[in-house]
């Protein structure tokens, strides 16, 4: 009896830590998010503009995920999407450029979002 109650007590905590940890699901999250000036080669000659950095990380299942960075300024909003495959416990910096905004722009924010697919 006395074992009965301890594979039942371990089976329920062991369920509980499975689900907390997604087990079998991608579980990706931004860490950060930063836009720095850049130089583009824009038809053969050069161009400002602004590169956003997204570092996100899977902490459950390897799987399918897609992140959004997106750059808001005075003259607009555009968003870059990446798709691809997180392995377990990955981490992952992605760049998305952005030669839309031009020198008079102000007011710039930068989010990202990552989803599984």
């Amino acid at each position: 009896m006395k074992f009965s109650h301890v594979a039942v007590g371990v089976a329920v905590v062991g369920g509980l830590y499975l689900a907390s940890n997604n087990f079998g699901q991608v579980d990706c999250e931004v860490l950060n998010v930063s836009h720095v000036n850049k130089v583009y080669p824009v038809n053969n000659e050069m161009d400002a503009g602004i590169a956003v950095e997204v570092l996100v990380e899977n902490r459950g299942a390897q799987g399918d995920v897609s992140v959004d960075a997106t750059l808001t300024s005075s003259e607009g909003t555009w968003t870059r999407n990446w798709n691809g495959t997180l392995a377990k416990n990955e981490r992952t910096k992605i760049t998305a450029d952005f030669p839309e905004p031009t020198l008079l722009a102000y007011n710039m924010h930068a989010s990202g979002r990552c989803i599984s697919r």
